[in-house]
């Protein structure tokens, strides 16, 4: 979900991540991570981090394998929240 600042995206995304349990039972994983800005390595470290994958990885394109690999395999729900500059999302 995108869009202009201060409508409500956050809060209305946050509502259903927290308080429906149908999301969850729907998705092997549901991860909320806010980008905030990071440089591209920190949100995938935080998004290993939320699905419990191996962290210890350092490299970026390492990294990108292993979290595409486990995201390809599960069904993933998966909020990146607070994006400041457009970005492909393939890269995170």
């Amino acid at each position: 979900m995108y869009g202009t600042e201060g409508i409500g995206k956050t809060t209305l995304l946050r509502k259903i991540y927290d308080t429906h349990k149908e999301v969850s039972d729907a998705f092997d994983a549901v991860s909320w991570v806010t980008i905030s800005g990071f440089p591209i390595l920190k949100p995938q470290c935080a998004i290993a981090y939320e699905i419990n994958l191996e962290r210890a990885e350092t490299d970026v394109d390492k990294l990108i394998m292993k979290l595409s690999a486990y995201i390809r395999a599960k069904n993933i729900f998966l909020v990146l929240d607070d994006t400041w500059i457009a970005f492909d999302v393939f890269l995170v």
